[in-house]
Order: C-alpha cells, then sequence, then structure tokens
C-alpha cells in the first residue's frame, strides 16, 4: 500500500521514501533470518527428527522437499532482488559500459544481478542459481527413484554427470545453430560459441544421448528405470528453470493484450488463471527483454515464465511423482514427456521473444514439443497395450539421503549450474572478456638515436 501510494505522487516526499526502504531493509532481515531460520529448522526436522522419519511415505517426503526447496528460492531471489533494491537506492554509480546511460521515465533502473569488482568484472545472475537447483531436482529425484541399493547410487551418479554434460552441451549447441547461424559461427567461431545461450530440446537430445552412453559404459543398471526417473524429474527441473529465465528475463512474455504481436484476450483468460500480475523489466541492459527489444523497458508482460513453472510444479506434483510411486515409473516417464510437450505448446504463444514467434506454421520450438508430444503418446500406447507387468518405483530410504550420494550429487548439480548459467565476465551475455577478442595492436621497435 505504501508502494502504491508513493508511486501515485508525482514528487513523494523524501521522509517517506526513506521509511519505505527501512521498512525494505527490515523485511530483507526478516526474509534471511526468521524465515530462512524456519527453512532449517524443517529441513532438520525431516532429515533428523522421529517425527521426519517416520513419515514414510515417498509422496508426503517429496511434496515436502519440494515445496521447501521452492519457497527456499523464492525467499533467496525476494532476498536478492530487494537487497539489490536497497543498494542502487543507497549507490550513485557512474555510468559504465555495463550500464547504458539512458534518459528514463519512472523509477530508476532496478538490477537482480550479482556484480564482484574484479578485473574483469564477473556477475553472477540468480538465473544461474535456480538452474542448478533445477538440476540438484533432477539428480535427486532420480537417485531416488532408479538405484535399487547403494551401489547402484554411486553408478548412477556416475551416469548422471555425463547425462547433464551433454545435455548442456547439446543445449549450447543447438542454441548456437539456431541463434547464431553457421555463417556467425564460421566467421567468429571462438566469440560465438563462447557466448551464454542454450537451447531447451537440444538438451533433451544431449540428455538422451547421455543416457545411451551412460548405459552403454557400464553405469545404468536397468535402462528403462533411469530414463522414466529423468523424465519424471523433467517438470520439477523445468519449474526452477522457469522461474531462472523469468529473473533473467528470457523467454518473455507478450504484452498483457497481444500475442505474436496480434491484439488478443486469450492472454488475459491464461493470465488470469492464476494470481500473477504482469511483469516489467526496468533495467536496459541487465534483461535480456530490454537488451533484445529497448522498447519493452518498464512495459507490462505477460508473466508466461511463472504460468509455465506453476504448470510444471503441478504435472510433477499431481501427475508425474503419483503414477511412479502407485503404478510404474515407466507409464509415469512416458505421460510426463507427453505432457511437458502439451504445456509446452499450450504457453508457446503467449511468448514475445523470438522462440515464440511464428515461422510458417508454428515456431521451431512448437515443432520440437509435437516431435517429443509424438514421442510420448507413442510411448503411452505401447506401455498400456504391451506391458502388463506394472510394477510401482523401488524408493530409495530416506534415512540414507547423507550417505548414499543423493545429497553430495544434488549439491555438486547446483554448483555446475551456478556457474555455467550464472556468471557471466564484464556483461550480461558474455563469457570471455572483450579484450581477449580485439587485434592486439603490432609493436614496431625504434632505434633511438
Amino acid at each position: 500500500m505504501l508502494s502504491a501510494y508513493i508511486d501515485s505522487k508525482e514528487s513523494a516526499p523524501p521522509d517517506l521514501v526513506e521509511f519505505k526502504t527501512r521498512l525494505n531493509m527490515f523485511n530483507v532481515a526478516q526474509y534471511a533470518l526468521v524465515r530462512g531460520g524456519g527453512i532449517l529448522l524443517v529441513a532438520w526436522i525431516l532429515l533428523y527428527s522421529p517425527a521426519g522419519l517416520r513419515t514414510r511415505s515417498i509422496l508426503m517426503q517429496a511434496h515436502a522437499w519440494t515445496l521447501l526447496s521452492l519457497y527456499a528460492a523464492f525467499c533467496a531471489v525476494y532476498v536478492f532482488r530487494q537487497y539489490s533494491n536497497i543498494r542502487a537506492r543507497r549507490l550513485s554509480r557512474p555510468p559504465s559500459p555495463t550500464h547504458i546511460p539512458m534518459e528514463l521515465d519512472g523509477p530508476a533502473p532496478r538490477s537482480m544481478q550479482l556484480r564482484i569488482p574484479t578485473r574483469p568484472a564477473i556477475i553472477v545472475v540468480p538465473y544461474g542459481v535456480l538452474m542448478g537447483l533445477g538440476f540438484a531436482a533432477l539428480v535427486f529425484t532420480t537417485l531416488t527413484i532408479a538405484p535399487a541399493s547403494k551401489t547402484e547410487s554411486l553408478l548412477l551418479s556416475h551416469a548422471l554427470g555425463i547425462t547433464i554434460s551433454l545435455a548442456i552441451f547439446c543445449a549450447r549447441m543447438f542454441s548456437l545453430v539456431m541463434e547464431d547461424g553457421i555463417r556467425k559461427f564460421v566467421a567468429q567461431p571462438l566469440r560465438t560459441f563462447l557466448r551464454p545461450g542454450f537451447w531447451l530440446h537440444g538438451g533433451l537430445f544431449g540428455a538422451a544421448v547421455g543416457t545411451v552412453i551412460a548405459y552403454r559404459a557400464g553405469y545404468v543398471p536397468n535402462f528403462s528405470i533411469y530414463a522414466a526417473s529423468l523424465a519424471i524429474g523433467l517438470p520439477l527441473y523445468e519449474t526452477f528453470s522457469r522461474l531462472g529465465c523469468h529473473t533473467y528475463g528470457c523467454c518473455y512474455g507478450c504484452p498483457v493484450d497481444m500475442i505474436n504481436g496480434v491484439p488478443s484476450t486469450r492472454s488475459h483468460l491464461l493470465w488470469r488463471m492464476l494470481p500473477y500480475s504482469p511483469v516489467t523489466y526496468n533495467h536496459p541492459s541487465d534483461y535480456a527483454a530490454t537488451r533484445a527489444e529497448p522498447k519493452l523497458l518498464h512495459q507490462p508482460l505477460l508473466p508466461i515464465q511463472l504460468i509455465s513453472a506453476t504448470a510444471f510444479f503441478l504435472l510433477f506434483a499431481i501427475v508425474s511423482l503419483p503414477l511412479a510411486v502407485y503404478v510404474s515409473p515407466e507409464l509415469a516417464g512416458v505421460v510426463t514427456l507427453a505432457a511437458h510437450a502439451a504445456v509446452r505448446l499450450l504457453t508457446e504463444t503467449c511468448r514475445a521473444d523470438f522462440r515464440g514467434q511464428i515461422n510458417g506454421s508454428m515456431s521451431s520450438t512448437g515443432k520440437m514439443a509435437i516431435l517429443q508430444g509424438f514421442v510420448g503418446f507413442a510411448a503411452v500406447a505401447y506401455i498400456l497395450f504391451f506391458e502388463n507387468d506394472f510394477r510401482a518405483a523401488h524408493v530409495a530410504n530416506w534415512s540414507h539421503v547423507l550417505n548414499d550420494g543423493r545429497l553430495s550429487a544434488s549439491s555438486l548439480a547446483v554448483v555446475v549450474g551456478t556457474v555455467v548459467y550464472g556468471v557471466h565476465i564484464e556483461e550480461i551475455g558474455r563469457w570471455v572478456p572483450e579484450n581477449d577478442f580485439a587485434p592486439q595492436p603490432v609493436q614496431r621497435s625504434v632505434d633511438k638515436k
């Protein structure tokens, strides 16, 4: 209410603005201390207390850890964002190459990114942390459903390393081909390759290839269960990755009254089903949306990534996990693939970035989602008609979470995701300093007489 009152005034009283800033500081402190302490307490109860250990239901445990992880991620993003806002108000930074000087109407630019004052400057974006949490959720889900023993869990940890590494590599390669183009890559191969940018369906292709390689290398005891567990964890991974895209400003939604540049009310129908406000990106260079289209600065956009994250979380909690626990992990995996493709197609037309733009009858990512959905539905039909022996997933014991490799592998996944997706050099959208590509001047020796 106070923020709305201040925004309604052309020139708010300085004392009132300072009071609001102090309230924000207090709120950040209580989020970090009170809620952070509560999160740690709940995690300790789930891991160590008799009440937590008595809760043997995998569904209840999975819901508890999933909700706790999402709430922890929400609190972390809130603290990071509010701290950045407060710091931006307190400090007056001179223009630099990473901050495009612009005359802006409205509030001062705000940034959610963490800048480390080194040479060259290192920028850490929340997108990387959330991607790391997504990988951790995928790893934890797989190691909870797939292994039948501690030995198998250790083997599958190696398999996941191969799978995730190839998924990241292929996601980058698909982005390089589809976004940058072969001509640009041939003209500037190193600069083009060493630029952040990833394509989801390239990652899915890489994960499939990595799964086959890991199986051939002997790290996967049961191929069908391992592949199914990866598919089951996909919507939970997507939940975190969509939240990351929301903070980064990529894959952004269309204006609230537009779809693919055409006035429409469909976005309102999808948007009003969920209690989300329009998202506005109010920094000219720190968000992918405003870097790609400066006209989107301060413009209300459909929060399509928040909507997608909610849909994927509901898919995991209501469909994927119950099917795996009570029916069959194989059936749960193929149903999840088909439903994941359906969610992608449903939200595709509400995006304004170039991946969501129509190219012919359908966008390129829409065509990939159609192919994925066809594979998923075909696999569902095959299992229902030819596989009659449905067996529920064998779930790893929760009391062994500290010594069976799940926690260490998940922690490593967070680090990998944060570094690969979250670390930028000098400016957002760059992995190496610009000076490394600049031609070096030729130094000629001059004879002094």
